[in-house]
């Protein structure tokens, strides 16, 4: 029987008559109560005889943790250490309040899993350490959490209580598996327990609002940096920090392809991989424009306030995506944000019979998922090719359509 999230979903907490015990590779296994209780094992040998430690409970521990943390024991029985022995154990030095775990929290995971850290751990700092952090961690009750809970409600809003509920949900998990507490009391806490839940807006455009988006950015009042920013999102559909973050050598003219390194895909430190997109003719033009606006810099969307061959800072696209919106909705409009270009993108493509997989990778979706990921590592380059030219085409097209309309032209300007 294969491990998969799906099993361990459907099986935890549970009434359970199967097999106890299932194995899921290089020592590695869970063991399953008749209520459903599910707990990770590893087998290993050490001095010659056969030894097992629990590595963690699910969900607390999912799958890929169970995996990391089994490599990390295999690793010190490969040293002659046993998992089970106190030389591995913290001790004294492991972190005993609250504000000792966040802080053991944000150096050890956050910093090395999340680009947005800073802004977490300063929710986490602001939110969560004037109330509890001086308590001991393995002391605090449920009711303590409650009204922390509430206390920031009252002061910050519903939705704000919602985000802080699942940030330190993760910061008590984490403490879970290493070790430091032995239970989180907030696992059984919902969203609207302590709040309320954000129903996000899918916002997409229609045809002729696709012209509008573009000339609106044209005529933004903002630095020829941002404007070429917006117009690339609304091309490529991508993420815009995949842009932000970019520097002028992985763009290549020769081949006129651009490729996003794994530091740079929000999805790339999971996946280990890369995201290459080809140039359309459209985008080459806006990129050479960039580029001769800080010539000598290395980062191709540089800092522009203070002029610094730095990125520009992931907030300042904030200001300028609500401006646009503000345009787009005085002209009667749909409100559009930045990031709501990729859904625009992807259901335009949808609607030019883009095939799925080839739409997927030009947003720098994986495809190719479970046995398949292992065998195919196609990135439909010469296909996005074809599309993108296709799409660059139509955005002209709506451009032109828009601007055909005598109404919105004194207003806007026209698009480059």
């Amino acid at each position: 029987m294969n491990i998969t999230d799906a099993f361990l979903r459907n099986a935890v907490g549970k009434p359970y008559s199967g097999a106890p015990q299932i194995a899921y590779g290089k020592g590695l296994s869970i063991r399953i109560s008749p209520k459903g209780k599910i707990t990770w094992v590893l087998r290993y040998n050490f001095n010659g005889a056969p030894a097992r430690v629990k590595l963690g409970e699910y969900p607390a521990m999912k799958i890929k943790e169970a995996q990391d943390q089994r490599d990390e024991y295999k690793a010190l029985v490969s040293k002659g250490i046993d998992p089970r022995s106190d030389h591995i154990k913290l001790g004294v030095n492991s972190p005993k309040t609250i504000s000792a775990l966040i802080e053991y929290y944000v150096e050890h995971s956050l910093m090395e899993t999340n680009k947005q850290w800073q802004s977490i751990n300063s929710l986490l700092q602001r939110s969560v350490v004037p109330h509890i952090g001086d308590y001991k961690a393995g002391d605090i009750e449920l009711s303590d959490y409650v009204r922390m809970f509430q206390i920031e409600r009252e002061r910050a809003g519903a939705k704000h209580a919602t985000r802080l509920l699942y940030r330190l949900k993760s910061v008590l998990n984490y403490g879970i598996r290493h070790g430091f507490l032995k239970q989180n009391h907030l696992n059984h806490l919902k969203g609207r327990d302590v709040g309320e839940i954000s129903k996000p807006v899918k916002r997409k455009l229609t045809e002729v609002e696709i012209g509008a988006m573009w000339v609106c950015i044209d005529t933004l009042p903002y630095h020829e940096t941002m404007k070429n920013l917006l117009k690339l999102t609304m091309i490529f559909g991508s993420r815009i920090s995949e842009l932000r973050l970019s520097e002028k050598s992985h763009f290549d003219f020769d081949k006129m392809v651009w490729t996003v390194p794994v530091i740079n895909n929000k999805m790339g430190s999971k996946l280990e991989a890369e995201i290459t997109r080809p140039i359309p003719k459209m985008a080459e033009s806006i990129i050479r424009q960039q580029i001769d606006i800080a010539p000598d810099f290395k980062y191709m969307f540089p800092r522009y306030y203070i002029v610094a061959d730095k990125p520009i800072d992931q907030k300042t696209p904030y200001r300028p995506s609500l401006v646009l919106g503000q345009m787009m909705s005085g002209l009667g409009y749909t409100e559009t944000r930045n990031h709501d270009m990729r859904r625009t993108a992807r259901n335009a493509w949808e609607q030019l019979r883009f095939p799925p997989y080839v739409s997927e990778t030009m947003l720098g979706h994986k495809v190719h998922k479970g046995v398949m990921a292992h065998y195919v590592d196609y990135d439909y380059l010469e296909e996005q090719r074809e599309c993108y030219d296709i799409w660059c085409e139509y955005i002209q097209k709506k451009v032109s359509d828009f601007l055909s309309n005598q109404r919105h032209i004194s207003q806007l300007g026209s698009a480059s």
